[in-house]
């Protein structure tokens, strides 16, 4: 009797896991020197760092050109030109938005080879023609370093919103040049509060039901790094829900709450795509040729019955199904589609 080996590979499905930086999270630390991992393939300047950006409040062309990384050859850094040499005004090299003004910030900046000496702003841009003058630092052709003590120099300010962020400006007003500054190191440490707020931060997960139709979670399966506002742990999580059952198959929205040992409190909901219990991944079955030299398989060849109704399991479109023999000793991979609920 012939002997076909079936190497199952059931369809894999997409996990939702940790993503990556969210921008519209403020962080409680910056320490940027504007090399990227990504420049071992090749310098992209018009690549800004993670969560950092370009705002031009009145408007601008070629806004890449104008706010972007350079490099000596050795060291990387932000370089930031004035105008763009036909009346355009000046941009802001946006930082990451932090989640407080009360520390200290740091950075190196000069002007540019062959540009006209000039200053530095430091601004708060809120979005739209929104910005805030804070401080400005007179530069010369050489690398400076530069501390500011926010606390001090906002005395109290809070800020409002996901678009208040720091950022530098150029004040070269001759528009009929373009003067470039260069930036590098910025470091900046956000303070901490007595009573430092909570921020809760969660990722879309999936679960599976198991055999019996049910599932549970943890508020640490959905948490994705909650802390106070000066990055400390978080005293305790809780979540809304945490048993799932054929019920909620597909998504459904959970909500955590990140409470800090002061009693602060913050929420953030998060996405729990329920599935039935799947066949398993990677199984494999050997299938035996009948005495007429053909052999079928059935989807019930790698199935069981499910404990939630209306899940279905088909073979996907490219499946092979029926065997002779000259495919003999042969694997095979097999796509099973689970369906269930209105369109998953």
């Amino acid at each position: 009797m012939k002997r076909i080996l079936l190497l199952l590979s059931v369809l894999s499905f997409m996990h939702w896991g940790t993503h990556a930086q969210n921008c519209n999270d403020p962080v409680f630390s910056i320490n940027e020197g504007f090399t990227l991992d990504q420049d071992v393939d090749g310098f992209f300047a018009e690549v800004l760092p993670d969560c950092w950006s370009r705002a031009y409040p009145q408007g601008a062309n070629d806004q890449e050109g104008r706010i972007r990384r350079n490099s000596d050859g050795s060291n990387a850094f932000l370089q930031v030109a004035s105008g763009n040499g036909s009346g355009g005004d000046n941009g802001i090299a946006l930082m990451p938005e932090p989640a407080n003004y009360l520390g200290q910030l740091s950075f190196r900046a000069k002007t540019s080879s062959g540009s006209a000496l000039f200053d530095v702003e430091l601004v708060l841009y809120s979005g739209g023609t929104n910005v805030r003058f804070l401080r400005s630092f007179s530069l010369n052709r050489n690398w400076q370093d530069f501390n500011v003590d926010l606390g001090n120099l906002l005395d109290g300010f809070v800020a409002t919103g996901n678009e208040v962020s720091l950022g530098f400006r150029h004040t070269d007003a001759n528009k009929s040049f373009t003067y470039s500054m260069d930036i590098d190191d910025v470091v900046y440490t956000s303070g901490c509060p007595t009573d430092p707020a909570a921020v809760a931060r969660t990722q879309n997960i999936t679960v599976e039901l198991d055999e019996t139709g049910n599932a549970t979670i943890t508020p640490e399966d959905i948490d994705n790094g909650s802390t106070d506002e000066c990055g400390d742990p978080i005293a305790s999580l809780a979540l809304d829900i945490t048993s799932f059952d054929c019920s909620n198959l597909g998504d459904n929205t959970v909500t955590l709450t990140a409470t800090t040992a002061g009693g602060e409190v913050d929420t953030e909901t998060a996405i729990v795509r329920v599935l039935p219990d799947l066949p398993v991944l990677n199984d494999s079955i050997d299938v035996y040729l009948d005495e007429m030299g053909s052999v079928s398989i059935a989807v019930e060849d790698f199935t069981t019955a499910d404990a939630c109704t209306g899940v279905t399991y088909t073979f996907g479109s490219a499946t092979q199904t029926t065997f002779v023999c000259e495919v003999v000793n042969r694997r095979f991979t097999v796509d099973i589609i689970t369906s269930f609920g209105s369109g998953d």
